[in-house]
């Protein structure tokens, strides 16, 4: 039969071959990676979330996955190279939301998601979304991990018309605002207090020397008690000097003589 009919044996083949992949394929209901049952390929309804430390468990659960349906979320992690799918990941689709979502972590600093060939998310949302998260910041200053937002960029747009006046929104950034290191305000500090100390011995040398020259001029003064009083007898002769002068003196009793 297969003889007369090549066309019937290739169609048996390839459904044989169909039903072996399919027999390979396990699909699983997002969650965390801890969660997962072993050997999961394709992961949907739900989100794949990454939310712990646990690294090598994470790595030994998420090995096989290769399809992301329901998106990602990389959620209060104090990973600095996220890197669990970057040889797996061909596919992270989410139609209810953002495929990629970034929230509170800690230390992220590179995305690897190198073996990925589609990204996709719901037309009218954020293919990305970074929440509250230190990323979207180092993103801007660091080499690499700019280079891995552009390559996720370079992702969505396949197949996209290039002419498209609005074209759906790459990366939305929610919320965040730098926190300063302390350490970035010691200059600034130590200006003010060296200024400060400089404004304090000024006060203290002027009021010092202030106090000096007050006694100084006190001491040259004169006081009160050494002042001599002036008179009609004359300049500088004193009051009872003068009251001596004005008496006359008796005349010589002749019964003496």
């Amino acid at each position: 039969m297969f003889d007369s009919n090549p066309f019937i044996f290739k169609a048996v083949c390839l459904l044989i071959l169909l039903r072996s992949f399919d027999a390979q394929e396990k699909k699983c209901l997002g969650r965390e990676p801890q969660e997962l049952e072993d050997g999961c390929t394709i992961i949907e309804t739900k989100p794949l979330v990454f939310k712990g430390t646990q690294k090598a468990v994470i790595r030994t659960k998420v090995a096989k996955i290769h399809e992301i349906y329901a998106g990602l979320e990389i959620i209060e992690t104090d990973y600095e190279n996220f890197d669990f799918l970057n040889k797996t990941l061909r596919v992270l689709k989410n139609s209810e939301g953002a495929a990629i979502t970034i929230r509170k972590n800690t230390k992220l600093k590179r995305l690897g998601f190198w073996a990925l060939s589609t990204l996709e998310a719901k037309k009218d949302g954020a293919i990305v979304i970074i929440d509250k998260d230190p990323f979207a910041q180092f993103a801007e200053k660091d080499r690499d991990a700019l280079r891995d937002m552009k390559h996720l960029e370079f992702l969505s747009r396949i197949g996209v018309d290039p002419d498209n006046q609005c074209p759906q929104k790459f990366a939305e950034i929610v919320g965040y605002e730098e926190k300063v290191p302390f350490h970035n305000y010691w200059v600034p500090l130590t200006i003010v207090g060296v200024i400060g100390i400089i404004v304090v011995l000024g006060m203290v040398v002027w009021r010092t020397r202030t106090k000096k020259a007050l006694k100084a001029k006190k001491a040259e003064s004169p006081q009160p008690k050494d002042l001599e009083k002036k008179t009609d007898g004359g300049e500088g002769v004193p009051e009872k000097a003068v009251s001596m002068q004005g008496k006359v003196a008796p005349a010589e009793d002749p019964k003496n003589k």
